[in-house]
């Protein structure tokens, strides 16, 4: 699975029988899954169902967290493969970018980046393997061994009084505009490498499932009647692509539409683990049921569930 925090909670519990390996990264954009991409690629275990979170900012061209920073070659080869995927001309979106970084510097004699990267990669290597445990932090909250996050007390605790003030509280004070779908405009070059990405992922018959993070009730019809807010063009961009290539929407950005309620939110854009159910439902696990082998937990490619 790949998205933002808004599906960090997501555990193999919502598709039971079958295993989710939540790549999930907090504030993640459409880079960083595409390193992730890679080194899937690379290991041979590319999911045969693959569920993408689809935030709004990810087609916002001026916004770039550069948490893939530490995966440049990474990120470059995988924009170049997808290069490859049909006769458009295709944007150096984000190969510039890593060209960059990775450049030497003056300093660069001087530097300790070959050693730490020889460190990173030898503890990769390492503890490459999952092990099959929960880690907990000293707030409560754990992380288990398919990537999923399960938060704190605190946060499971909030009323729905105070979730609704924290909504309202966050779109009135906070500087992460994109967030609510409010930017310039909706970059096509982005988009363009994103729809060549869903098609690499569905390579091999392998199947995608958009999932649409909705907004609290509280927020949302102020956020699409902000300036610049392209949270409907992104939606209706989306359903139309789906269509194309077959593959289903769950949830809506609009709350109503995805049939959610103030009870089921912790704050502005995050859901409480029975609002992502309600989003969820039981199509995942009637989508593996429908793809994966009945009698392997893995397939002959390589790929995983």
């Amino acid at each position: 699975m790949f998205g933002s925090s808004h599906g960090l909670q997501i555990s193999s519990a919502f598709a039971e029988p079958y295993h989710v390996a939540n790549f999930c990264i907090s504030g993640g954009s459409l880079p960083d899954h595409l390193v992730t991409t890679y080194v899937l690629q690379q290991a041979q275990r590319l999911p045969r169902v693959s569920l993408v979170f689809v935030d709004p900012w990810y087609f916002n061209a001026q916004l770039d967290f550069l948490m893939w920073r530490a995966r440049p070659h990474q990120l470059s080869a995988m924009e170049a493969t997808l290069a490859e995927g049909g006769p458009a001309e295709f944007p150096r979106l984000f190969r510039d970018r890593a060209a960059s970084l990775s450049r030497p510097k003056l300093r660069s004699h001087y530097s300790l980046d070959p050693l730490i990267n020889a460190a990173d990669q030898w503890v990769g290597q390492l503890f490459e393997n999952v092990v099959e445990t929960k880690v907990s932090d000293g707030l409560g909250t754990v992380l288990a061994a398919d990537g999923s996050i399960q938060p704190s007390g605190n946060r499971r605790e909030i009323s729905e009084h105070e979730a609704r003030a924290l909504a309202l509280r966050q779109f009135a004070q906070n500087r992460d505009r994109h967030r609510y779908g409010i930017f310039n405009y909706v970059d096509n070059a982005s988009w363009l490498v994103f729809e060549r990405w869903v098609g690499f992922l569905q390579r091999d018959g392998a199947r995608v499932v958009f999932i649409l993070s909705p907004y609290h009730p509280a927020i949302y019809q102020r956020a699409v009647q902000s300036p610049n807010n392209h949270l409907k063009e992104v939606e209706a961009r989306l359903v139309e692509f789906a269509k194309r290539v077959g593959a289903p929407v769950l949830g809506s950005y609009d709350p109503a539409k995805a049939g959610v309620n103030e009870a089921q939110f912790v704050d502005g854009d995050h859901l409480r683990e029975e609002g992502l159910a309600k989003v969820l439902g039981t199509t995942l696990t009637e989508i593996a049921r429908a793809t994966l082998p009945a009698s392997e937990p893995l397939s002959p490619t390589g790929r995983t569930q």
